[in-house]
């Protein structure tokens, strides 16, 4: 579809005139023609521009067109379809209704032109006019336009302040959180230091009431596996085990107290209460215990139990956390293969082989030396 070279509109083939010459295609009202007149020229017409080159043709005259100064002013693409028509052609060619001025569009109230400036306008082609017009509508379509910007940008600009108060406030509150929280942090450190001091001495305590239970051990030995009888007396079976090991005891110097004690967490009511002996002094204990530990496979039957063959065990008086250690250092000296594990003077040792070194195991971290 064409274009029209005035107002830059469509053009539909029923309001259609085209220059037979340069083929530019018009709005016949926009050059203000009517259609009886426009029927008449239609295929010999042609516009303003090549009707002056015509013209010029004609008289030889080289003179270049110039246009007028009030489409100066207008954008070069925009061609008025009324500018460069001759004198003749005007006269004899322009409609009644060019000669009437009412058919000018009058400009918007705030743009009315001063009497002088509307007399030199009306001199000018209505075209001319009309496209002015038509600019300085679309100006204050953009004049509103950028109004309505405007006052849509301040209100973004007011939302933004009021959106920066707010962070600043919520910044400053978190700043207030932060400063509570470095402060309590600050105290819980010094609380864990607090608490690391009080598990190193509570562990120092723990290890020194274990040291402490054994030592007032350090005079005992335990026998285990010896049958009980009602009415028993300990004192004859100590004075059998010296007989047995060769070990000269005198019981009423030697022995501080003998006696059965129970077992913690123990649930085999078959089984008998081991003996606790303790002796008036360590080294008597020492020796005593040395002695008895060279009868190899001593049982119940040796020490005058005729129908009881059970194995009798005889060791020191260990505390319930060595008996612990010894449990851990016994399973752990199986598995990986060791081939001594047992007590003296009250301390755990472990040994690979015999010419490995001995380790002493006296707590739990010392059990990770049995690799």
């Amino acid at each position: 579809m064409s274009s029209c070279l005035a107002c830059k509109g469509s053009v539909k083939e029923n309001s259609l005139l085209k220059c037979t010459a340069c083929n530019g295609t018009y709005h016949f009202y926009c050059l203000h023609l009517t259609i009886e007149y426009v029927n008449k020229v239609r295929q010999a017409w042609l516009c303003s521009f090549c009707a002056s080159v015509n013209t010029r043709r004609r008289r030889n005259d080289d003179t270049p067109v110039q246009r007028t100064a009030v489409a100066s002013v207008l954008d070069d693409s925009v061609m008025s379809c009324d500018q460069g028509l001759d004198d003749s052609r005007m006269a004899d060619s322009a409609p009644p209704e060019l000669e009437n001025t009412d058919l000018l569009v009058t400009p918007p109230n705030s743009y009315q032109l001063s009497k002088e400036s509307k007399s030199s306008l009306l001199s000018c082609p209505e075209t001319l006019l009309n496209d002015i017009l038509s600019k300085v509508t679309s100006l204050q379509t953009q004049f509103l336009a950028i109004q309505a910007i405007q006052t849509d940008l301040s209100q973004v600009k007011s939302d933004i302040a009021d959106m920066r108060s707010g962070i600043n406030s919520k910044l400053d509150e978190l700043a207030g959180r932060m400063l509570t929280i470095e402060s309590r942090v600050s105290a819980l450190e010094e609380s864990k230091a607090e608490l690391d001091d009080i598990k190193r001495t509570i562990g120092d305590l723990i290890g020194d009431s274990r040291r402490n239970e054994q030592w007032m051990r350090r005079s005992n030995i335990q026998i285990n596996g010896v049958p009980e009888k009602k009415g028993e007396n300990l004192f004859t079976i100590l004075r059998s085990l010296a007989e047995l090991s060769g070990f000269s005891l005198d019981c009423s110097t030697d022995v501080d107290f003998v006696t059965r004690v129970a077992v913690r967490n123990d649930v085999d009511n078959a089984r008998p209460k081991p003996i606790v002996l303790k002796m008036q002094a360590r080294y008597k204990k020492d020796d005593f215990l040395s002695s008895i530990r060279k009868l190899k496979n001593l049982r119940a039957s040796d020490l005058g139990f005729s129908d009881n063959s059970n194995r009798i065990f005889i060791n020191d008086h260990l505390s319930s956390y060595n008996k612990h250690l010894l449990r851990e250092a016994k399973s752990r000296a199986n598995q990986k293969h060791y081939k001594f594990c047992w007590v003296r003077n009250c301390t755990i040792m472990v040994r690979r082989n015999e010419s490995s070194p001995i380790l002493h195991i006296s707590n739990e971290e010392a059990l990770n030396k049995i690799i």
